[in-house]
């Protein structure tokens, strides 16, 4: 029983302060969106979607919208093709806690 639990409970996302610095990718995904041109607002804002994602342990569909399958490229490609686009989306996703209108996002890897 105890190890069924175990098993259960390592399946759950871990709360930041016990993730070591180099184990966030919410972080990684932010510096490089930077580097490809995202302003930095939108930026910020999809790192916080990302680190939301994982820290609420949204549903599945949130998770992908959120880069969790791509490392968030998809992400990138659509802040940069269509910045007012992925500001709307996101900050839906984020007041709704990933249960709100789910835009799909683009499959172009940058």
């Amino acid at each position: 029983m105890t190890e069924a639990v175990l098993a259960d409970a390592a399946r759950w996302p871990k709360p930041d302060s016990l993730l070591p610095a180099g184990e966030r990718p919410w972080d990684d995904w932010y510096k490089r969106a930077i580097a490809t041109r995202v302003p930095e607002e939108l930026a910020a804002l999809g790192r916080a979607l990302m680190r939301e994602a994982h820290v609420s342990g949204w549903h599945e569909d949130a998770r992908i919208v959120s880069g969790w399958l791509d490392e968030g490229h998809a992400m990138i490609a659509l802040a940069l093709d269509e910045p007012s686009r992925a500001e709307r989306s996101w900050s839906r996703l984020l007041e709704t806690q990933g249960r709100g209108a789910l835009e799909p996002a683009r499959t172009r890897r940058v």
